[in-house]
């Protein structure tokens, strides 16, 4: 694999690295931020659905604790079975009292629990002469208790809210004075993404902005109170299934569910509630979430888009980098050889000179080496095998340099190799490996018979001599090698150049 296509690699797995954190992160906030939006979203929503309900129902409260202090409400109940004339005369009077009152109905029971006269008197659905005593919101009032009281009608089949009051002459109860207000007309309505339930006491869900979710249960219910439920025929005609819900909590006052919509699909809300006292009734408002992975899917498309431009920005400065790089390498280096060509000295000299300057005297060391008779190679075996001896002697000078050391193709025949030397340092040694390595090279075929000889020369660099007065002198050494034949030449600390046979 290539350096550039390496970094490459290297940049797309590190941009993989942090976007996937970021992307989470990404998302996680992004839920975050819409969920409590949507919490104080629905907060308001709870607030005025709550407020509205209670404002409805407490109009109507006191009601029937005054009808049953009237005169005439107490006649009828005394005499239990009126002529016609009293019957007609109370009906006429609930109906004008029920008049003001919209959607809904006034009636007067016995102890027995029968109707002896209502506000609909002329409707087909008529609650005279019906007993109703069966039902829990007549033997609670009648034991004196008050009644908040959610049901079907019998008759009507009118979802109601059932109020009451005893009607009382002295100790003796006369009977009950009830006011049904109609709850099938105070319907609730979607805002939006936002959904209202209202449950009783039981978890029976009797008002929604939902028609599916009407008679369902909000929880499981135990054998007696659902016994109690149809004894009283509360919800006659419902099946009173529960909602398949999954709760999760959120926080103290939020609750995450999800409410099968369909026997094969779920959605899931955000789901807020408020009690009501009074009546044990609860409230919630139900939130779609379905903006909020709409909000996530946006946030993390526009980091991805983000990351993505991060990524092909910074491919292209790679590219951008790697060609400049490669250029620079194609420079400096010789392309047959891949060894660094003159060309890397014309500004790594000094470099390379400061580099090695280790001690007061002697830092580096350049030894230069000539292929001995290189010439008679190209004009016997041809120029592609001269190739051939250049690549391994090139093999063979980076088999003998330490890690540091600089090894240069100079021209033609002739390489070189800088070395880091510490005063005191003898670099013949490795001349000598080097020509022994090289005379030791064999070739395949008809060249068999081929023998490569190297002859080396070495300087010393002597501050502050430049990097081209150094060639120079190891130049020198290497012509006065190749002079006497198969030798190195090389000074020591002490002389200026001494010559040693190999």
């Amino acid at each position: 694999m290539t350096s550039s296509r390496l970094q490459r690699w290297v940049a797309a797995l590190f941009s993989v690295g942090v976007m996937l954190p970021l992307l989470w992160l990404t998302a996680t906030w992004s839920e975050q931020q819409s969920l409590q939006y949507l919490e104080r979203k629905g907060a308001e929503h709870l607030r005025h659905y709550t407020r509205q309900l209670v404002n409805m129902l407490n109009g109507y409260e006191v009601l029937p604790g005054i009808l049953a202090e009237d005169d005439r409400v107490r006649d009828l109940l005394r005499a239990r079975t009126g002529t016609p004339l009293q019957v007609r005369a109370a009906n006429d009077y609930l109906e004008r009292l029920a008049g003001d009152l919209p959607d809904s109905v006034i009636y007067l029971m016995d102890p027995q629990g029968w109707t002896l006269a209502a506000s609909n008197w002329r409707s087909p659905s008529s609650f005279v002469g019906k007993n109703y005593g069966f039902r829990s919101y007549f033997r609670q009032v009648l034991s004196g208790h008050p009644s908040r009281y959610v049901a079907k009608g019998i008759t009507s089949n009118v979802l109601g809210y059932y109020l009451g009051a005893r009607v009382m002459e002295g100790e003796r109860v006369l009977g009950v004075v009830m006011l049904k207000l109609n709850l099938a007309e105070a319907t609730l309505s979607s805002d939006g993404d936002v959904d209202v339930l209202v449950a009783d006491h039981h978890g029976v869900v009797f008002m929604a902005s939902q028609a599916d979710w009407l008679f369902r249960l909000l929880q499981s219910l135990e054998a007696r109170i659902q016994e109690q439920i149809v004894r009283d025929r509360q919800f006659e005609g419902a099946s009173l299934q529960a909602l398949a819900v999954a709760r999760q909590a959120w926080s103290d006052t939020t609750a995450l569910v999800d409410l099968t919509v369909t026997p094969t699909s779920t959605r899931r809300y955000m789901v807020q509630a408020a009690l009501l006292p009074e009546n044990g009734w609860q409230v919630q408002t139900l939130i779609r979430l379905d903006r909020v992975w709409q909000e996530q899917w946006h946030a993390l498309l526009l980091v991805g888009l983000g990351g993505l431009a991060v990524l092909l920005v910074l491919l292209y400065l790679l590219q951008r980098y790697g060609d400049r790089r490669v250029l620079r390498e194609a420079t400096v280096t010789d392309a047959l050889t891949g060894l660094y060509n003159r060309h890397y000295l014309v500004n790594t000299d000094s470099m390379l000179l400061q580099r090695y300057h280790r001690g007061p005297v002697n830092g580096t060391a350049v030894v230069i080496f000539g292929i001995d008779a290189f010439a008679r190679v190209n004009q016997i075996y041809g120029h592609s095998v001269g190739n051939k001896v250049l690549l391994a002697v090139a093999d063979a000078l980076r088999g003998e340099l330490r890690v540091g050391d600089v090894p240069i193709r100079l021209d033609g025949d002739r390489f070189m190799a800088v070395l880091a030397v510490h005063p005191g340092d003898d670099v013949r040694p490795m001349a000598e490996r080097m020509r022994r390595r090289v005379q030791a090279l064999r070739f395949e075929g008809g060249l068999r018979a081929l023998v490569l000889t190297v002859s080396a020369g070495i300087a010393y660099y002597r501050p502050p001599e430049a990097m081209d007065r150094l060639i120079g002198r190891a130049t020198e050494r290497l012509r006065e090698a190749q002079e006497h034949g198969d030798v190195v030449v090389a000074p020591t600390l002490d002389e200026e150049c001494v010559e040693v046979s190999l």
